[in-house]
């Protein structure tokens, strides 16, 4: 405090739409929030969430023998 100006503002709550929750058995960060607003904003809040299946230990790459799609059609 003696090289700049300063003003303590008590303890951190949220930094960059990360919640941070300060206890003494340690320091917890969450983005509920952030999350819960994002379905709020596009109206999916009562949405049912649902399993994706995917083959478990799969390795994508970069396929050069493949035809080209268009990106712009999905």
């Amino acid at each position: 405090m003696c090289e700049l100006e300063m003003t303590d503002m008590g303890l951190l709550h949220f930094f960059f739409r990360i919640k941070v929750k300060q206890q003494e058995d340690g320091i917890f960060i969450s983005q509920k929030k952030y999350a819960n607003d994002i379905l709020k904003r596009f109206k999916i809040k009562g949405a049912t969430p649902l399993c994706t299946p995917m083959e478990v230990g799969l390795k994508l790459s970069k396929s050069e023998n493949e035809e080209s799609v268009d990106g712009v059609l999905y």
